[in-house]
């Protein structure tokens, strides 16, 4: 019952998002680094199946707060699998992924911003872990890693990001810059910047990694060089 609320409540936002002309892509704003000097709120449940944790994120000269309860057990489950080569199967639609972008959903529509932007800007907060130092090498991550990890490299962010941006409605795929991933979002008539197209669709280049990087903003080494979608 609990999920199926979730879901009702997942959809009412969704309906909501796609009524507004103004949460159609445009950048509003910009990000600024909030106060991060406050030890990172988590605790685990008692009986090891629940992690609650609060996301804090910066958007619009604004701070926010995510506040979850994440499945600790998943979690394990997700860890124990055998990794294999990048792509879709790492982008999930889980409760923890439901609860999250309800709650990005809301903010959007109370502050009038764009869906993506604000997406991207929780994701760009999460900080930059390489695999190297915790895993030796490379090691993709399913969202549910990303979150209790509480963050990844580019891939990770990634998966998390385009896994949220679906749930949420937002056309989006997984872009492949060499040596590198990002994440398109649907690229709207006034959207400036560097964009991708495939079957016919563009698609705006989102950093995930770097804050306050907005849509169709590239790094330097990768401007002029062939950006693949990851299908």
């Amino acid at each position: 019952m609990e999920r199926k609320n979730k879901m009702k409540k997942l959809l009412s936002t969704i309906s909501i998002i796609l009524s507004l002309s103004f949460m159609a892509g445009s950048v509003v704003g910009t990000v600024q680094k909030p106060n991060l000097a406050s030890p990172l709120e988590q605790k685990i449940s008692t009986d090891k199946t629940e992690l609650y944790k609060v996301f804090k994120f910066s958007h619009a000269f604004k701070e926010y707060r995510i506040v979850t309860n994440l499945d600790y057990q998943e979690y394990i489950k997700k860890s124990q699998i055998k990794r294999q080569w990048h792509g879709y199967e790492y982008v999930t639609f889980t409760d923890d992924i439901i609860e999250i972008a309800i709650q990005l959903g809301e903010i959007a529509i109370a502050d009038k911003q764009p869906v993506d932007a604000v997406v991207m800007s929780f994701v760009q907060y999460l900080p930059y872990e390489s695999d190297n130092i915790k895993y030796g090498g490379d090691y993709p991550k399913y969202p549910i890693e990303t979150l209790v990890d509480g963050g990844g490299d580019c891939e990770d962010t990634s998966y998390l990001a385009v896994s949220l941006l679906r749930a949420l409605g937002v056309n989006s795929v997984l872009l492949n810059p060499y040596g590198h991933m990002a994440v398109g979002t649907q690229k709207e008539i006034w959207n400036g910047g560097m964009y991708v197209t495939y079957n016919g669709i563009e698609y705006s280049y989102y950093e995930p990694t770097m804050i306050g990087w907005h849509k169709g903003m590239i790094p330097d080494d990768y401007k002029g060089k062939k950006i693949k979608i990851i299908n």
